[in-house]
């Protein structure tokens, strides 16, 4: 049923709550989930040397690989990839325009420390919203 009270927003700024999963990730999950967080927020920084898209690659082969295995890891590579994907376009509009260069080293930080954050949330088996998101991947 869209726009329930189940389904996600498309777009979200600010704190939204986390979902409640049927069953508690494992510590397996857990290890993942932080791989996944963190692959995205270190990859961001492949920017600066001259490889963009790098924040894309690790959770985007973790969710691959491991999305039909647990509803956790499904819902965090999505919030991840999701995350990412926004950074990178944002980060791409901001380099085009050549006058806002700044504004991506700034949101490289960002990402780097709402990945970082992510990761701890995700290692505690939460499952971690960031604060701003463009929901492209359902």
């Amino acid at each position: 049923m869209p726009g329930g009270p189940s389904s996600s927003p498309k777009y979200n700024f600010g704190n939204i709550p986390s979902p409640v999963l049927a069953t508690p990730a494992t510590a397996d999950e857990k290890l993942w989930g932080l791989f996944l967080h963190l692959g995205g927020a270190l990859g961001s920084f492949t920017n600066y040397i001259g490889i963009p898209g790098g924040n894309l690659l690790v959770p985007l082969v973790i969710w691959l690989i491991k999305k039909d295995e647990s509803a956790f890891l499904n819902d965090q590579g999505k919030e991840v990839l999701n995350f990412q994907l926004c950074i990178f376009i944002v980060s791409l509009l901001c380099i085009v325009t050549c006058i806002l260069i700044p504004v991506a080293y700034v949101l490289s930080v960002v990402a780097l420390i709402l990945g970082i954050v992510g990761s701890i949330k995700a290692n505690e088996g939460v499952a971690y919203r960031y604060p701003f998101n463009f929901r492209l991947i359902k």
